[in-house]
């Protein structure tokens, strides 16, 4: 979903997490197909993934419940999300989040919402910490990195700088007290499901650039103020579920380097 256009004078911008980052952190052309509505097959990788989502969900439950009953947790009540040293986990993907700012792009500025839902959010030291779990067929590619891919960083921003909620409305708040934000990007086996790399950080200011950087570019490309570059990778095209109908795929391999 990504929505685009002048409303009452102002420049707004509505997405789905999933999209921005999909878009900025994989293919800024993919952005006209999505907001044409192009139906595309779903991967098999991000089918695999649901189900993995689902089975995780189940197992998260579990482990909470025990920790709860070996006192490293205490159960997510509101007297508990109110208290900033109470360590606490919110049942997995039952927090909705909602960011919403404005954005300059191209000597102008544009409204910015991006709503979505996070995989787990809790607060551990007194860190508010948005978790994002990530299922690989192929997770020794994430080995010898000093961070997660841009999509997956991107992602893990605009939940940590998001409105939280409980319900998929949005009608009700959840404020989370709290000293600090930190991220986790986890890396699991697809196969297995088994953990295979964590990445971690505390977030600074050069996260919040990143994160307003990319935000500024998706709004201009989406309203029509900058134009989409491309990645110029065959080697990402040929994974990619538009790569069957979007005009820019390349299908050849990358340039050598002089």
């Amino acid at each position: 979903m990504i929505e685009a256009g002048e409303e009452g004078g102002t420049a707004r911008v509505r997405a789905s997490v999933t999209d921005f980052v999909n878009v900025m952190g994989y293919c800024e052309h993919k952005l006209d197909l999505i907001a044409r509505g192009v139906q595309v097959p779903q991967p098999e990788a991000v089918r695999r993934g649901g189900e993995a989502h689902v089975m995780e969900e189940e197992r998260d439950a579990r482990d909470v419940a025990e920790r709860i009953v070996r006192g490293e947790l205490v159960p997510a009540t509101e007297e508990a999300i109110a208290d900033p040293a109470a360590a606490i986990e919110i049942e997995r993907e039952s927090v909705y989040t909602t960011y919403e700012s404005p954005v300059a792009v191209a000597g102008r500025t544009a409204h910015v919402r991006l709503v979505g839902r996070a995989d787990k959010v809790c607060r551990v030291g007194g860190a508010l910490r948005v978790v994002d779990n990530k299922f690989a067929s192929n997770p020794s590619r994430y080995e010898g990195r000093d961070g997660p891919f841009l999509d997956q960083r991107l992602q893990v921003l605009t939940y940590l700088n998001s409105s939280f909620s409980p319900d998929q409305s949005r009608s009700e708040s959840l404020d989370i007290p709290h000293e600090r934000k930190e991220w986790s990007v986890q890396i699991h086996d697809a196969a297995t499901r088994e953990p295979a790399v964590t990445f971690v950080g505390t977030q600074d200011e050069r996260d919040l650039a990143l994160l307003a950087s990319h935000l500024a570019r998706f709004a201009g490309i989406a309203l029509g103020w900058v134009k989409p570059a491309h990645h110029d990778n065959p080697r990402k095209c040929r994974p990619c579920q538009y790569v069957g109908v979007c005009e820019f795929a390349l299908r050849g391999e990358p340039a050598a380097k002089g």
